[in-house]
């Protein structure tokens, strides 16, 4: 919300052409001047999860709180994560606010009930970095959609990219939330929850997380959609976001898509201008949440139905602001099995009546490999058995199985349940402990022939890859 403070009330009333209400505190103070001593507090670590994949693992973290900030800065440091040693990586993070808003000072326009406070800003920069990320201003514009148009919602869920503000090896960053001035008033808005995820590119292929979150001032339910869940992936943990102003604590009833469910108050926060306390909730919904798709919210606290822009009609208490629904995923083993041709004999190690694959792309495209072995997995197993080796007879490349990870059983391109991905540790060349991935398809039964069946590997995070279809032998899939 707005804090009238910052400049005349007239000078608020002509440029956004309604009358403000009633200020949350009295006194003056001069732009600029800070109003919390000390600096706001920063947001504390809820949780921090791995996300395995057959691409490797992502490392996720989640911090909540409740901060006001209203002409200041707050600043959260983030670690319980490593950045991997070796680039490709990706690295995302999202950030969830309290009561933004934009008016006719927006710098990137303002879609719906223009109001004001368009000064605010965000930034993330990773320890050693160089760079910092920086959004804004208007980075808090109440953009997650009401009744009254895309911004000025109340509610804000910000989704990057920080791939390029994060180094190798890093283990904590920064984040600001900053409620800067603008001439259209200096909005006071609330921190309340930061999520982080960083692992392997291949890796964000099959796990990571997703954010959506919903306006849901003046109106009794809403709807979050959740969206870019990969289909081979597992939900690892959903938590449910949402913030309420009331003088007391309103209490934490809620109904997630018709289950009823009851919120933890974490932490009571300053009011964002609005004369009332904020009350900020947060349910584990991983039972509920089984992947893409939209999730009604509805049974909150909420004074009013009518879908009305608060500052049209009047918002009784207790004041909804919205909520933000993050789902982490990763991935599972299959229970099933997949043979790959031939065996690797007990005594020698060697491949015997191995399958042939005719390597087309890679650096020994045009070259042949052979290889054979079987992963399999059973329900209770603490992760897949079996053996595998491949040799690349182009590079020499030598590739021997010491244990399995993952094994990941899906539909593929010749249909259901023909499509198999493994993550393992290997040997390579005589090196122990490199991880490598391989997917199969399989295509043709019995042999190779009319598919052919297909066979891809790939070093991780990066280093050796190879793939084609097989030219003699047969891959075979079996989902328990």
């Amino acid at each position: 919300m707005i804090d009238s403070r910052k400049i005349g009330l007239v000078l608020i009333a002509a440029l956004v052409g309604f009358a403000p209400r009633a200020m949350a505190q009295t006194g003056g103070l001069s732009p600029g001047a800070r109003l919390q001593s000390p600096a706001p507090p920063p947001l504390t670590q809820f949780k921090t999860l791995t996300l395995p994949t057959v691409g490797g693992d992502i490392d996720a973290v989640l911090y909540n709180g409740n901060t006001l900030v209203t002409s200041d800065t707050v600043m959260t440091t983030l670690t319980g994560f490593t950045v991997p040693s070796t680039p490709p990586y990706l690295a995302r993070t999202t950030y969830v606010g309290v009561d933004g808003q934009c008016g006719p000072a927006s710098p990137n326009g303002c879609v719906g009930r223009q109001t004001g406070g368009s000064g605010d800003t965000l930034t993330f920069k990773g320890s050693g970095s160089l760079l910092t990320f920086s959004n804004g201003p208007d980075a808090f514009k109440g953009s997650d959609g009401c009744p009254w148009g895309a911004d000025t919602c109340l509610w804000d869920t910000r989704n990057f990219d920080v791939t390029l503000f994060v180094v190798p090896g890093s283990t904590s960053a920064d984040v600001e939330v900053t409620s800067g001035a603008a001439i259209d008033g200096t909005d006071c808005i609330n921190h309340e929850a930061q999520a982080f995820a960083v692992g392997p590119s291949l890796a964000w292929g099959f796990g990571g997380y997703v954010a959506g979150g919903k306006g849901l001032r003046n109106q009794g339910s809403g709807v979050v959609t959740i969206a870019g869940i990969p289909p081979t992936a597992t939900v690892v943990e959903a938590d449910l976001y949402w913030n309420i102003l009331n003088p007391s604590d309103p209490g934490g009833a809620m109904v997630f898509n018709g289950n009823p469910i009851k919120g933890t108050m974490y932490q009571q926060g300053g009011d964002p201008c609005w004369n009332n306390g904020s009350w900020a909730f947060r349910a584990d919904v991983t039972p509920y949440v089984t992947g893409n798709g939209v999730y009604m919210l509805s049974g909150y606290p909420t004074g009013s139905t009518s879908g009305t822009d608060p500052w049209t009609t009047p918002s009784p208490d207790p004041k909804m602001e919205g909520a933000t629904l993050i789902v982490f995923f990763g991935q599972q083993s299959t229970p099933g099995k997949v043979t790959l041709g031939g065996y690797i004999d007990p005594a020698t190690g060697e491949i015997v009546d191995g399958s042939t694959l005719d390597i087309q792309s890679g650096p020994s495209a045009g070259n042949k490999a052979t290889f054979g072995g079987v992963v399999q997995f059973k329900a209770g197993d603490t992760a897949p058995s079996g053996n595998f080796r491949y040799i690349d007879h182009g590079l020499g490349e030598d590739i021997k199985e010491t244990s399995y990870s993952l094994l990941v059983i899906s539909d593929g391109a010749c249909g259901p349940n023909t499509h198999a991905a493994f993550r393992f540790t290997a040997d390579e060349n005589g090196v122990p402990g490199q991880e490598f991935k391989v997917e199969v398809d399989d295509c043709a039964e019995p042999g190779s022939q009319p598919g052919p069946d297909m066979f891809s590997i790939q070093k991780l995070p990066a280093g050796y890859v190879a793939a084609g279809p097989l030219e003699g032998g047969n891959v075979q899939i079996h989902k328990q």
